[in-house]
């Protein structure tokens, strides 16, 4: 008498769950065979017991297997500002913000503070450069001809190395405002640092075409007084603009 064998299986496969399925009609053809009578019979069942082993062989053969399904969709949640990134935004044209890593705490903190200044100089050349590029500025030359085409690339050479003298002058002149510390899960430092011009926008903008007039001449100097005064305004709403 065969008797069902109940093993507690947490998770089979494709392909074992099928063996299982052939095994109990195995047994089910076996039971009619004691219960019937005839050659006839008998050969039916026969190559129905054929039939179903050659399937059972072909698919023990082939491994039928599951992949994890993961999923592809991009998913995000949404991560709180950190207390300097929220007080540089409260004045962006005079302030920036920086991080940096290291399992030493001052050595994160120069990461930081490097950073952020990188930041602030790069908004200061850009305020330079977009009030520069308007006319009247008296700080951006244009040419047609050929040897003055010359002279420009090397005025506009000169006039990059000079935007960004200006720019490390002014940042010269900040002061870490702001830090945050975080102590990482393998034992290294996350710092966070904002830096400040704490004049303000207006005393930076005075500040940089001061030294702006100095790359001029003496006697252009006193004929672009006030091309100067309109290059001040428009360095000091590029800085309001900086976010």
């Amino acid at each position: 008498m065969y008797k069902h064998i109940y093993c507690p299986v947490k998770k089979i496969s494709t392909g074992q769950a099928k063996a299982l399925q052939q095994i109990h009609a195995l047994l089910h053809l076996i039971k009619l065979i004691k219960k019937l009578k005839g050659m006839k019979q008998f050969k039916i069942i026969a190559m129905g017991i054929i039939a179903i082993s050659s399937l059972g062989a072909c698919s023990s053969s082939k491994q039928v297997t599951t992949p994890e399904t993961k999923s592809n969709v991009v998913q995000e949640s949404y991560q709180e500002l950190d207390k300097c990134e929220k007080y540089a935004l409260q004045k962006p044209g005079s302030r920036a913000v920086g991080e940096g890593y290291d399992f030493r705490i001052s050595n994160a903190k120069t990461y930081a503070e490097g950073q952020a200044r990188a930041e602030m100089r790069r908004k200061i050349e850009a305020a330079i450069l977009s009030a520069s590029s308007e006319d009247g500025a008296g700080y951006e030359k244009h040419a047609t001809s050929g040897n003055e085409g010359m002279s420009v690339r090397d005025e506009g050479a000169k006039k990059n190395i000079a935007t960004s003298q200006i720019a490390e002058g002014i940042v010269s002149n900040t002061a870490v405002v702001e830090m945050s510390k975080y102590v990482r899960n393998d034992g290294s430092y996350h710092i966070y640092v904002c830096i400040e011009y704490l004049d303000g926008i207006s005393k930076m903008a005075e500040n940089i075409t001061r030294q702006v007039k100095q790359q001029v001449s003496d006697d252009d100097r006193m004929k672009m007084n006030f091309e100067f005064e309109k290059f001040r305004e428009r360095i000091e709403n590029e800085l309001k603009k900086q976010k």
